[in-house]
């Protein structure tokens, strides 16, 4: 069954694994996922050296079957091999999508109670969905670190207010990870620095909106645990100014990288 739907977030899920949502054009939630033991990757984004599958861009894909487990209700089987970009949002079609999609209040959003310690979490096999939109009332604060388990790799954590509480919770958006890593490697540049332009980019925004997923809860470390993070950054104006991951990633992503 070919359907389209609009993308909202591209995140990294480890190595070249990526996560892909957005919504169907009746505005139900979707996650496009394979069947067991394929996970979509950056190199199938991509086709014939285009990238069809990015933040914005209406595309349509052949979905197959739906594969609800709570939180992850949106889940639905797609064809690996079929994927069509129709257009792409412009700016102000971004803002009104989002605006048109704020969930206001995140401790209510997921259907089921949100915990804390260690990070913001749910429980697996809980809940009525994994996705959400946000505007947050302000950016309190930003900090990166390298992490011990996967050296190289560095988490940014916004630390944000919402209503009368506040978060801070691991960036997944592929696109923002690739601009900090962007701007960590500039000459002379040190985390300290980075950490503060990313803070004043979220801060000078004239409206910043956040989009939260659940992890799947199979962290050995922590079973069972759905942790909240970012999947996506959206301040306007578009601090990517019209770009994507795609862009930002060097080498570019290869179709060698496609689980066909």
């Amino acid at each position: 069954m070919r359907r389209r739907f609009v993308v909202t977030d591209v995140t990294r899920m480890g190595g070249s694994n990526v996560c892909v949502a957005g919504q169907f054009e009746d505005g139900t939630p979707v996650r496009p996922v394979f069947g067991p033991g394929a996970d979509l990757t950056e190199g199938w984004l991509c086709d014939r050296g285009r990238v069809v599958v990015r933040p914005f861009a209406l595309v349509e894909l052949d979905f197959q079957r739906s594969r609800p487990q709570p939180p992850h209700t949106e889940d639905w089987t797609v064809d690996r091999l079929y994927r069509r970009q129709i257009r792409l949002l412009q700016e102000a079609e971004r803002r009104s999508w989002l605006a048109d999609r704020d969930d206001g209040e995140l401790e209510r959003v997921f259907g089921t109670k949100v915990r804390q310690e260690p990070g913001w979490y749910v429980i697996s096999d809980t809940g009525t969905r994994s996705l959400a939109t946000f505007r947050p009332d302000a950016v309190l604060g930003l900090e990166s670190h390298d992490r011990p388990d996967r050296p190289g790799v560095w988490e940014t954590r916004p630390r944000f207010a919402l209503g009368d509480r506040f978060y801070a919770l691991a960036v997944t958006d592929l696109a923002f990870r690739y601009y900090a890593d962007r701007a960590r490697a500039e000459p002379r540049a040190t985390a300290a620095a980075v950490d503060r332009t990313l803070l004043q980019m979220l801060r000078d925004a004239h409206r910043l909106y956040l989009r939260i997923g659940l992890t799947r809860g199979t962290w050995a470390k922590y079973p069972g645990h759905c942790f909240l993070q970012i999947t996506g950054v959206y301040p306007f104006p578009d601090y990517l100014n019209g770009c994507c991951f795609a862009d930002l990633r060097s080498p570019p992503p290869s179709m060698d990288d496609v689980p066909f």
